[in-house]
Order: structure tokens, then sequence, then C-alpha cells
């Protein structure tokens, strides 16, 4: 593996970038930790492409899960009024009978 390789762990990395930030600054010349610094930035670089495909692929499931939801809700939703109207159809009879019954209102 060669100085500052992406495979690297991070600990690896930063451990490098520290030791040669030193050595550099010992000998004046920043430049050591440059492959070390650029590897790391590359392992970053990845870390975040592969977090923003999960974040997009589990952002696709929530919203296909809230689809699913939002037919589930409708579905119930049109069994509630259904179930009104046959509530009011099979009250308006007894309704009827009272009126009739009572009318006029004194």
């Amino acid at each position: 593996m060669f100085k500052g390789d992406p495979k690297q762990s991070t600990r690896e990395l930063l451990d490098e970038i520290k030791a040669e930030a030193v050595r550099g600054a010992q000998e004046g010349n920043l430049t050591y930790l440059m492959p070390a610094l650029t590897a790391l930035f590359v392992k970053l670089s990845d870390a975040a492409k592969t977090r923003a495909k999960n974040t997009e692929a589990a952002a696709e499931r929530r919203a296909k899960a809230a689809e699913a939801s939002a037919r589930e809700l409708e579905r119930l939703t049109r069994w509630i009024i259904g179930l009104t109207i046959l509530l009011v159809i099979f009250a308006l009879p007894l309704v009827a009978d009272v009126i009739e019954k009572h009318w006029p209102f004194r």
C-alpha cells in the first residue's frame, strides 16, 4: 500500500496526516501530507456518495409506504362514507314515522 491509499482506514490516514504534518513543519515543506490528505478527501467523498445513495433509497421506500398508507386511508374513508349513507337511508323511515306521529309539533 502506498502512502495516502484511500483503502487505508480513516485512523491510519489521520495518523499519517499527523506524522507528515509534523515532518513537514520541521522541514518547512508541507507537501509531505498531501497524499494522505487527498486520500482522506477521496474516502470522505466515497462515503458521502454511499450515504446519498442510501438516503435516496430510504426516501423512495418511505414514499412508497406513504402512498400505500394514503391508498388504505382513502379506502377506509370510502367505507365510512358508504356506511354513513346506509345509516341515513335506514334512519329516514324512522324519522318519517316520528314526524307523522307527532305532526304538527306543539
